[in-house]
């Protein structure tokens, strides 16, 4: 257990590394109360049933536990974080080429965001009490940090937290785009342009033509999870297949009511799947992966469009979320885009220190290197085209 804190409201509290008991009432629904005032873009991972999961079908690289805050004079537990220790790598690339990997040993906070009442007045304490637990260890990782968040900004001007640590976010902010749903179908529809709802028409259209009856198939059962393996192996490449969790870990989501994916079938061939999770009303689309063959049919397009009003009708979800990246089914408004970094809260060593540089400098390398050769090209074409028009 730790020692005895005091947050700036005057609370008295302890920090202790906690176990996970399913069969544990009380523990549970302080759980799921805190999770119900979650700011965190990725509360699925914050939840039991995900804590559950990564139990149930551990990783030989990582070690999750749960840490527990508790008002000191009434035992009442008003934090539950649950974190997971491993190693993270920074991988050299360039291009789909990998030149080395750098790697750090993290604490990863599962969701970004603390999940602790009085929040700022506690993450001091919990942060530094994470740093003394593992020693061995030179981050604490936040895969998806929102950048206009409370957490992020205490982060940046604590003084506690910048005498001790840096902050460093991977590759700079990213873009993370979400599409809230309508209530019904027709809603759904009637906020695309009329250009837009026929060129999704004509596409579904297309493909039917060409290939045979669509069929959209809903995969959330661990009786399902066989047919997305089948599926994924049918149309995507092999490195994409080599990245997705085996069948096990796919079975014991969609025990725990989290797996959440789609196939569609065109006349019998599998033409494309989205992996995703849920959780509540929110579905965290991982992947779409569709048949390169079919490209001139726009696949990905038509099994989101068919999948969203899925989602709508018969499971009442009001939120797409496509994490990082800018989607190319979607479509998506400026409006609903919101900026994310995959962060590190670092110990302020030289190791770390070079470490990251390292990595910076590699990347802005590299970047440049890009820039370059595309000016070359440029340069290279508008040269040609000129000597032809001469």
């Amino acid at each position: 257990m730790s020692g005895l804190h005091r947050s700036a409201y005057g609370v008295d509290f302890t920090i202790e590394r906690s176990a996970m008991d399913m069969a544990d009432a009380d523990l549970s629904a302080t759980w799921n109360s805190l999770l119900r005032d979650s700011t965190s873009p990725e509360t699925i991972f914050q939840t039991p049933e995900y804590f559950d999961f990564i139990t149930r079908a551990p990783n030989k690289e990582n070690y999750q536990e749960l840490v527990l805050i508790k008002d000191h004079s009434s035992q009442r537990v008003i934090g539950v974080v649950p974190i997971r220790t491993g190693r993270r790598t920074l991988p050299l690339q360039v291009g789909s080429h990998t030149m080395g990997r750098l790697r750090v040993q993290t604490i990863a906070l599962l969701g970004s965001i603390p999940l602790v009442l009085h929040q700022k007045n506690i993450w001091d304490s919990l942060l530094a009490y994470l740093f003394k637990e593992f020693p061995d260890h030179e981050a604490i990782a936040m895969q998806s940090l929102p950048m206009d968040s409370d957490f992020h900004r205490h982060l940046e001007i604590s003084p506690n937290i910048k005498n001790d640590y840096k902050l460093y976010i991977k590759d700079g902010w990213r873009v993370c785009h979400v599409n809230p749903l309508p209530s019904t179908v027709e809603a759904y529809n009637a906020q695309f342009k009329a250009k837009k709802r026929y060129n999704l028409s004509r596409q579904l259209k297309l493909l039917e033509k060409n290939l045979g009856v669509l069929q959209l198939q809903r995969i959330e059962s661990p009786k399902d999870v066989p047919h997305l393996m089948f599926s994924a192996r049918e149309i995507a490449a092999k490195h994409v297949v080599d990245s997705m969790m085996d069948i096990d870990k796919y079975t014991e989501l969609a025990r725990n009511k989290m797996l959440l994916c789609y196939a569609l079938r065109c006349g019998g061939r599998i033409c494309a799947i989205i992996l995703g999770m849920r959780f509540k009303n929110t579905y965290h689309i991982h992947n779409i992966i569709y048949d390169l063959d079919l490209s001139k049919y726009s696949p990905g397009t038509s099994i989101l469009h068919l999948a969203s009003e899925d989602l709508i009708k018969n499971l009442q979800m009001s939120l797409i979320d496509y994490g990082y990246g800018s989607p190319e089914y979607a479509n998506p408004s400026p409006h609903n885009s919101r900026q994310r970094g995959n962060a590190f809260l670092y110990r302020r060593t030289w190791r770390n220190h070079m470490l990251f540089s390292a990595y910076t400098g590699f990347s802005t390398a590299v970047a440049w290197g890009k820039r370059l050769l595309m000016l070359r090209h440029h340069h290279s074409a508008s040269r040609n085209k000129a000597a032809f028009h001469s």
